[in-house]
């Protein structure tokens, strides 16, 4: 949340931006959102991991770490809306 929230600031040229955190059961939802410029979601997720901005790699690197899912749906002039699903009480690798 803290890096999507960051990238917001930094990017999107916000106005409004909400964020969602939902529990069920053994499951979490955080779905944030933003009514900024967006950007072509496809194209940066199809892009070589290499080429990727930093921010949106690392998200997705951290949620899959817990077995979680980062989705993120934007096109250019219309916001973006991130949802990550993951578990409620995540084991970190090296953890018990």
């Amino acid at each position: 949340m803290q890096e999507a929230l960051t990238n917001i600031l930094r990017h999107a040229q916000a106005a409004n931006v909400s964020v969602i955190v939902e529990r069920r059961h053994d499951r979490m939802l955080v779905i944030v959102e933003d009514d900024g410029v967006g950007f072509d979601a496809e194209a940066m997720m199809n892009t070589p991991m290499k080429d990727r901005r930093l921010g949106l790699l690392g998200m997705q690197e951290r949620v899959e770490l817990i077995g979680g899912s980062l989705t993120i749906e934007s096109k250019p002039g219309f916001g973006t809306t991130l949802y990550v699903r993951m578990p409620a009480f995540p084991r970190l690798n090296g953890g018990s």
